[in-house]
């Protein structure tokens, strides 16, 4: 995570020094609170959890209207599961990879949508005060589908909404099916831009 964090950073500093050269062409950080759970006929009861994302963007220019983005993230979702107070609680980490076609309806406002890769970093359940890794138990990675919209000010600053639900099985070599949706509510501000 830090190396990332190092080369968005080296990223950010040459592409602000080159502004004026590169205009297509934009950087910047995000970061916000994921709204996750899981879906599936084999849920009996599921609760969603708040965990954190951040991570970087770079954004391609095309014209005024169009923008494609690709942004990595380090990601944490996961589930509350069961009827029970003493719920089950399931923790998931990944590094995602979302690649969005962006639509600016106005100067301050866009819509969004595109694939999205996940690689699983750690899986962990929590349940009785006992913590169990299942890293084993989740495919290693999957794939999501991201809508979104959001706001965006002259000074680089935005918000930023996005529903990303998997498109397939997150777990491997189980008898049951969970399916990962996560609503994602956030910031992000771009180093320099046009």
């Amino acid at each position: 995570m830090k190396k990332i964090i190092i080369l968005f950073s080296v990223l950010a500093i040459a592409l602000a020094s080159n502004a004026q050269k590169y205009s297509w062409l934009g950087f910047g950080f995000k970061a916000g609170t994921n709204f996750s759970k899981y879906l599936g006929a084999d849920i009996s009861s599921s609760n969603t959890v708040l965990k954190p994302y951040i991570g970087g963007t770079i954004n391609f220019k095309l014209g005024k209207q169009f923008c494609i983005k690709q942004e990595i993230l380090f990601s944490s979702e996961g589930s509350q599961l069961g009827a029970d107070p003493n719920k089950e609680k399931v923790a998931t980490e990944y590094l995602v990879f979302p690649l969005m076609f962006q639509l600016n309806i106005s100067k301050s406002f866009y819509l969004e949508t595109g694939p999205q890769a996940n690689i699983l970093l750690n899986a962990k359940d929590q349940l009785g005060g006992i913590t169990t890794d299942i890293k084993a138990n989740y495919q290693p990675a999957t794939l999501g589908w991201d809508l979104g919209m959001g706001a965006k000010l002259k000074s680089g600053f935005g918000f930023n909404v996005r529903y990303v639900p998997t498109l397939g099985n997150i777990l491997k070599d189980q008898p049951y099916k969970y399916h990962s949706s996560v609503i994602s509510i956030g910031f992000f501000y771009n180093v320099w831009h046009k």
